[in-house]
């Protein structure tokens, strides 16, 4: 692959899923804790990054073209022959690593997306008041806290497993 397309998709493929792989390992292991141990002042934190400071589209940004520049590269990697691209160890090894990143984008889409934009509403919601948060509003921040703790464990995980794969690819 020495064509100048491939290269440009390659290069944005490696960049994009640096930041995501990054910054999903890095959400899950420290800023995430650390959220979470300065409580009502933490989720603010969590607001302002996610909100104005838009960490989160981001993550989306990056990840798409990670996912769609994975995909061109693989097509012009395997040469038009997929089955015998598919046969290799290299193959087999892009795949594993390409499945774990299709579902860490799916979790990201379905689970964290949804979530992190419900505890934004919830959190305008309670500011609109002026009040303390009713009971109702607490439990349901904290049950999707625990599902974003969670998803993010898992992303961070499939990234890892995603950038071990295609980083090992080339000697299989």
């Amino acid at each position: 692959m020495s064509d100048p397309l491939g290269l440009i998709l390659r290069i944005a493929h490696i960049f994009c899923g640096m930041f995501w792989a990054g910054a999903a390992i890095m959400l899950a292991a420290f800023i995430g804790p650390a959220i979470r141990a300065l409580g009502p002042t933490g989720g603010k934190f969590m607001e302002r990054l996610m909100g104005p400071g838009r960490f989160g589209l981001y993550m989306t940004v990056a990840s798409l073209i990670t996912v769609a520049t994975g995909l061109a590269t693989m097509g012009l990697r395997s040469g038009g022959s997929h089955a015998m691209w598919l046969a290799s160890g290299h193959g087999r090894t892009i795949i594993i690593g390409s499945v774990a990143g299709l579902v860490a984008l799916v979790s990201g889409l379905a689970v964290d997306a949804p979530a992190a934009a419900r505890l934004a509403r919830i959190g305008r919601e309670i500011e609109g008041t002026g009040g303390p948060p009713r009971d109702d509003h607490l439990a349901e921040m904290s049950r999707l806290r625990s599902r974003l703790h969670t998803a993010g464990l898992v992303s961070a995980v499939l990234l890892s497993i995603s950038v071990i794969a295609m980083a090992a690819a080339r000697y299989m």
